[in-house]
């Protein structure tokens, strides 16, 4: 059997304390200490909700505090109902105990509504659609069957008629945000399922509470009860260690988008039922017909809304597909399929034009070595440095990508030959981390395909590191004076002083 954590045991404690006291209860419901131990049992649950919001890290503390309070407020109402009946001889329902109970409610979803919304941190328009979507189906079908009788039932003032009809109304708030904390992908914890437990232990003593009210029986113990494992299951879950991990946020997961779909599904087709159901019952009045107008009308526009937020994404994540596809992931530089693209395009319009256009490639020396020497990372950080530098040299007046490994490209369009080597000279020196690399320079005659010009470059970089690597070589074809002879190397190294000096070739 797995060991319960040390710090969690408290928490068991105070629970097993929780659930004596309920057994105490069911014994003596109908004695005159029933009341006193369901206080009891009550006021402990409210003090460990109070106790673990205390707890929690900034962040989290005001989901759990609004879920207090609203655990506070219930024991107000019930403290408020107990000395009407009992000690004053007074009539509980309705009075100033229902206003502490109704109270309880807005408290208790504010809780829940937090903890969704952080929970589906990033994605808050999403979620607060869909909680509208589902929480005006839940209410439409809830003023039907469960508000308008429950109304009906109250009595002939205005004032029981309304109280009558707001504690079904917030059962149905509070049941559309708990499916919503299933669709935002609920933490699978003791402190969630716990969380869930008290809830539904909240609605399910409402409906039977409800449920007497329609058939005008008195409400039997277990109603009670439920109040009672309503207060100790949500203090449990406060003070639990794992209540913690509630409130971080929730990756989207593809299953659970599903899931999400589904609630929506049901949601949508819960009012036409709705509408359906009632049209069966001759006794649907007027008021009744009005509210599934309206939800089915909401409903409609929340959709189109949710529609319109579905194609804006899709929108944002083509685009942003569409710049991965172009870029390499390293060095945030133009990948090979751009560069091809941009070459040909580049080729197309010089010839046009007329204008020149240099390609130079460009091949870090003994890359391999250095990478087996200082491990991949480093690597990787001399490759994402150089080609920072690179590109604020090259930014406007030319195009720079990552052909492959450790090879980069340049497109030098409308400049002479001079500047283009000056260009690259300032390149070949701004490797960082004490590396080198070889170039190999070619100028397009306009008439050659762009591979064969990537392929005359691409030799003279050979050539640069057959001559001793850290150096510039312009093919042999693009220098007149060279022509029909074996070319000799060019290097900036030789010619400027400042030159860093150029590494033998082993």
């Amino acid at each position: 059997m797995r060991a319960v954590q040390p710090t969690a045991r408290p928490a068991y404690v105070a629970l097993g304390g929780g659930l004596l006291l309920c057994a105490l209860y069911a014994s003596r419901a109908a004695e005159p200490e029933g009341a006193v131990l369901y206080l009891l049992g009550a006021a402990s649950g409210t003090a460990l909700c109070c106790v673990g919001a205390s707890r929690m890290p900034p962040g989290a503390r005001h989901i759990w505090w609004a879920l207090a309070a609203g655990q506070a407020l219930f024991l107000l109402g019930d403290v408020l109902y107990v000395l009407i009946e009992n000690v004053l001889g007074g009539d509980p329902y309705p009075s100033v105990a229902d206003a502490a109970y109704l109270a309880s409610y807005p408290a208790l979803a504010a809780g829940l509504l937090w903890l969704v919304r952080i929970r589906q941190r990033g994605r808050q328009r999403a979620a607060l659609l869909d909680a509208a979507i589902l929480t005006t189906a839940m209410a439409t079908a809830g003023f039907v069957f469960i508000v308008e009788p429950s109304a009906a039932a109250g009595g002939g003032s205005v004032l029981e008629n309304v109280v009558a009809g707001a504690y079904p109304a917030a059962d149905v708030l509070l049941l559309a945000l708990l499916v919503q904390m299933f669709i935002a992908g609920m933490r699978a914890n003791v402190a969630s399922w716990a969380l869930v437990g008290g809830i539904v232990a909240l609605l399910v003593a409402d409906l039977g509470y409800v449920a007497s009210a329609l058939t005008d029986t008195s409400h039997p113990a277990w109603i009670d009860l439920g109040y009672l494992a309503s207060y100790l299951l949500i203090g449990f879950a406060a003070v639990h260690p794992s209540a913690q991990a509630l409130s971080e946020p929730t990756p989207i997961r593809s299953s659970r988008s599903l899931a999400r779909l589904a609630w929506l599904g049901a949601a949508l087709i819960l009012t036409p039922v709705t509408e359906f159901v009632a049209g069966q019952d001759a006794d649907t009045d007027h008021h009744g017909s009005v509210v599934m107008l309206a939800g089915g009308c909401l409903i409609a526009l929340l959709v189109v809304l949710r529609m319109a937020d579905l194609v804006q994404q899709l929108q944002y994540k083509a685009v942003e597909l569409a710049a991965l596809a172009r870029r390499d992931g390293l060095t945030g530089l133009a990948n090979r399929r751009t560069w091809d693209y941009e070459l040909s395009r580049v080729c197309d319009a010089a010839r046009k034009e007329g204008t020149t256009l240099h390609i130079a490639v460009l091949d870090m020396d003994h890359f391999k070595r250095f990478n087996d020497e200082h491990g991949h990372t480093m690597g990787d950080m001399v490759l994402r440095g150089t080609t920072q530098a690179w590109a604020d040299l090259v930014q406007g007046r030319g195009f720079l990508a990552r052909y492959g490994g450790e090879e980069f490209t340049v497109l030098l369009p409308d400049m002479g030959l001079t500047e283009a080597e000056a260009l690259l000279d300032q390149m070949r020196r701004a490797v960082t981390h004490d590396q080198t690399c070889s170039i190999g320079l070619a100028t397009w005659d306009h008439r050659e395909t762009p591979a064969d010009l990537v392929g005359r470059a691409d030799g003279a970089l050979y050539q640069a590191k057959g001559e001793g690597r850290d150096r510039i070589v312009v093919s042999a074809s693009d220098r007149p004076e060279l022509a029909g002879s074996a070319p000799a190397p060019h290097s900036p190294a030789e010619e400027a002083p400042e030159a860093r000096p150029a590494q033998t070739a082993p």
